[in-house]
């Protein structure tokens, strides 16, 4: 039985988020994350929200996910929530990184 790697993860991630982007649905990537396994969750973040995740698998490649959405807005200036999800892949070094964000 083959073993889940850390880069066929991060290929799944990128559409997944490049989809979450188009339908614009942050909460589908840390649902996502947790539904595969990866270990982390919700990081309590004042007025917004923020999800971190990682992934290492046996050849010892991390993948980390992130998903997070804040209010833009300020006194006498009402703007749209700003949505970013990322998916990395790292081996030492940073090998591939995908970023997706919306306003909403």
């Amino acid at each position: 039985m083959r073993q889940t790697t850390a880069a066929d993860l991060y290929q799944q991630f990128v559409a997944l988020i490049d989809e979450a982007c188009a339908s614009k649905d942050v909460y589908a990537v840390p649902k996502a994350a947790a539904a595969a396994g990866m270990e982390g969750g919700e990081t309590p973040h004042g007025l917004s929200q923020r999800w971190d995740y990682t992934f290492v698998d046996l050849l010892g490649q991390t993948l980390l996910v992130h998903a997070r959405w804040w209010d833009q807005s300020q006194a006498f200036s009402i703007r749209p929530d700003m949505h970013v999800m990322s998916v990395e892949l790292k081996a030492g070094d940073t090998i591939a990184r995908h970023k997706r964000r919306y306003e909403e």
